[in-house]
């Protein structure tokens, strides 16, 4: 869930359009607007902890925040696809709401606006399948409803279960009149069922020595303090400002820009020097010195090289988006290509086309064999 994500507040710079701006997004502009939007909120919020220290570096410069930000959008273009595909109605108004009510937020990323926890997003997308049909997101549900799919066949629409009632799935818990969201807090022991909470975001940030995290349980409503710009929420539940150069550090806790958390040979992490080499040719070394996988390099015998221009046929690093539009990146071969239809042998379901599963001993593409 979005909401529990590290570090928070209000950024100094939250809007993502012309001040006093109400127009809608266009559903194919929804896109370019959350690629911007991202780079606004990272630069108000000093980046996301959460993202790595990879992210965190391409952070930097504008030109990096685009980059990042382009491996981020796989659900905006999911929504897109499930709009054009009419499963889910789209309201360009509420669109624009959405992303600056996220936006408003450091915790709560604007590239996450599937997550149901700001109502503004609820309004924005609207589910046309009925409770019992088949589906593939929870987005598609109508009413307070999610897509439960435990496997490759698909899931079905069930209605959310109320605030105080059992639960196993966060997903599965009440959304609709809640300003922020909900959970589904499992008894620690595990004897016991769990239990539909509702989340609410204190009003003020912490600040840096301030506790964070879950500060206050009230019956069934849990109260979570964010931390504000520049700041992470240790795991001992203490907003704390990002470790500096050389630094101890844990391997969940982020290091200033252009350092990462790594081990030592004694055994110790600290807070090391990295760097990304953009073009081929450069040396590399794959621990302190990496090549973009953005810009279709790899580290091959300590040089950055070229591996093709993203067209068919030509190498890629699977996860990198780094295919051209239409094609998709074999985890077997490491090539781009054109989905794989139903026998071919395969790595992971992306790679199939659309309606297929990647199943299997040796694994193919097949289509789910759903009961």
């Amino acid at each position: 869930m979005a909401l529990i994500a590290a570090g928070a507040g209000a950024p100094a710079c939250s809007s993502t359009h012309e001040p006093g701006a109400t127009d809608g997004i266009p559903i194919e502009d929804l896109e370019d607007v959350v690629r911007a939007a991202i780079c606004a909120q990272i630069e108000a919020c000093g980046g996301f902890d959460t993202l790595g220290p990879y992210h965190r570096l391409m952070e930097a410069s504008a030109a990096g925040c685009e980059a990042t930000a382009k491996s981020l959008l796989g659900a905006v273009r999911s929504l897109q696809r499930e709009v054009h595909e009419g499963t889910v109605l789209y309201d360009p108004v509420q669109a624009r709401a959405c992303i600056d009510a996220r936006a408003a937020h450091c915790s709560i990323p604007v590239w996450h606006l599937s997550d149901e926890d700001v109502a503004a997003c609820r309004a924005a997308f609207t589910g046309t399948i009925a409770a019992s049909a088949a589906c593939e997101a929870d987005l598609e549900c109508a009413g307070d409803a999610w897509c439960d799919a435990p496997d490759a066949c698909g899931g079905i629409c069930r209605t959310r279960t109320p605030i105080s009632t059992s639960c196993t799935d966060s997903r599965a818990c009440q959304k609709e009149g809640l300003e922020h969201g909900s959970r589904c807090r499992l008894d620690p022991s595990g004897v016991e069922p769990g239990r539909c909470v509702e989340v609410r975001i204190a009003a003020e940030p912490a600040g840096s020595g301030d506790a964070c995290g879950v500060v206050d349980v009230t019956g069934d409503v849990e109260t979570l303090a964010l931390c504000g710009p520049n700041l992470f929420c240790t795991d001992a539940g203490v907003c704390s400002t990002p470790r500096e150069p050389g630094a101890a550090c844990a391997g969940g806790e982020p290091c200033v820009v252009g350092y990462r958390c790594s081990g030592g040979a004694d055994g110790s992490t600290s807070c090391q020097p990295f760097t990304i080499q953009n073009t081929a040719g450069a040396v590399c070394d794959d621990v302190a010195v990496i090549c973009d996988p953005f810009d279709r390099l790899e580290c091959a015998g300590g040089v950055c090289i070229s591996l093709g221009d993203g067209s068919d046929g030509s190498g890629c690093e699977p996860g990198f988006d780094a295919c051209l539009v239409g094609l998709r990146c074999s985890a077997l071969t490491r090539t781009c290509g054109a989905p794989k239809p139903a026998g071919s042998a395969c790595a992971t379901n992306e790679e199939c086309e659309d309606g297929l599963a990647c199943v299997g001993d040796p694994a193919t593409c097949v289509v789910p064999a759903c009961a």
